[in-house]
C-alpha cells in the first residue's frame, strides 16, 4: 500500500461511519421526544381509568325526598312542618269506647300500629265491643289545612266479623269527610279539608246489636297528621 493510498484509508473509512453515527444520533432525538410526550400525559393522566367496555359512574349522592309543595320529608312521609295528633297534639276529651250507658268501657290506647298491612309510627285505637261507641277531640290550630289518617281494624284484631262507623266531624256540626263503614280487614286513606276547624271529633261505633257475644273490634286512626298545607 502506498503512503498516499495510507493517507487516503481514514477518510475511506469515515464515508461508513458518518451514515450510522447520523442514524444513531436520529434515533436518540426520537427516543428523547417520545420520552418527554410519555412525561407530559403521564403528569396530566387521571388516577383511574376504566377497563374496556365499562363506563364509570359517579356514586350516587342521596336527594331528600320532597312533597309536592317542595317541602323536605322525613323517611316515616312527614314533612317538618307536620304534628301529630295524640303525639304533638293531645286531645281535650277522650270518650271511652263503651256501649251507652253501661259500664265504664275501655280507653282510647296511643301506639304505633300496624294497619291494612302498613306500619305506622302513631295512632290510637281502643277496644269496641257490639253496639258500643267511642271519640276523640282535639283542638287544633288554625293555622293547619290537612289532615291525613289511615282508618281501620288493628291487624291482628280478635274479632273477625265486625262493622264499624268512622266519623271525623269539624267543629261539633259538620262531617269533614262523609262517614266511612268499614268491615273487619278493610282500611282506608283519607285525606281531609280542616282548613279553620277548631275543633276536631273523630267517632267510631260498632254497627251490631249492643250485647252480641265474641271479641271486641279494634277499630283504629292510625297517624293523624296536620298538615299546613
Amino acid at each position: 500500500m502506498t503512503p498516499q493510498e495510507q493517507e487516503s484509508l481514514p477518510l475511506w473509512r469515515w464515508q461508513f461511519v458518518t451514515p450510522a453515527v447520523a442514524a444513531v444520533a436520529g434515533l436518540m432525538a426520537v427516543l428523547v421526544a417520545a420520552w418527554t410526550v410519555y412525561s407530559r400525559d403521564a403528569s396530566t393522566a387521571p388516577t383511574a381509568t376504566a377497563r374496556p367496555g365499562v363506563t364509570q359512574v359517579a356514586p350516587p349522592t342521596a336527594v331528600p325526598s320532597v312533597t309536592a309543595s317542595g317541602s323536605p320529608t322525613t323517611a316515616s312521609g312527614l314533612a317538618p312542618s307536620d304534628v301529630l295528633l295524640g303525639r304533638d297534639v293531645k286531645p281535650d276529651r277522650e270518650d271511652a269506647c263503651r256501649v251507652p250507658g253501661l259500664g265504664t268501657g275501655a280507653a282510647w290506647l296511643p301506639s304505633a300500629m300496624r294497619l291494612g298491612g302498613k306500619d305506622y309510627e302513631a295512632g290510637y285505637y281502643c277496644n269496641l265491643v257490639a253496639g258500643g261507641t267511642g271519640a276523640l277531640t282535639f283542638s287544633p290550630s288554625r293555622a293547619y289545612r290537612r289532615l291525613r289518617t289511615s282508618i281501620g281494624f288493628i291487624d291482628g284484631s280478635g274479632s273477625g266479623s265486625r262493622s264499624v262507623r268512622f266519623e271525623v266531624i269539624g267543629d261539633d256540626r259538620v262531617y269533614l269527610v262523609e262517614p266511612r263503614t268499614l268491615r273487619f280487614g278493610e282500611s282506608a286513606d283519607l285525606d281531609i279539608d280542616v282548613s279553620g276547624i277548631t275543633r276536631l271529633k273523630l267517632q267510631v261505633t260498632e254497627l251490631s246489636p249492643a250485647g252480641g257475644s265474641g271479641s271486641p273490634a279494634q277499630p283504629a286512626f292510625a297517624l293523624l297528621a296536620l298538615s299546613p298545607n
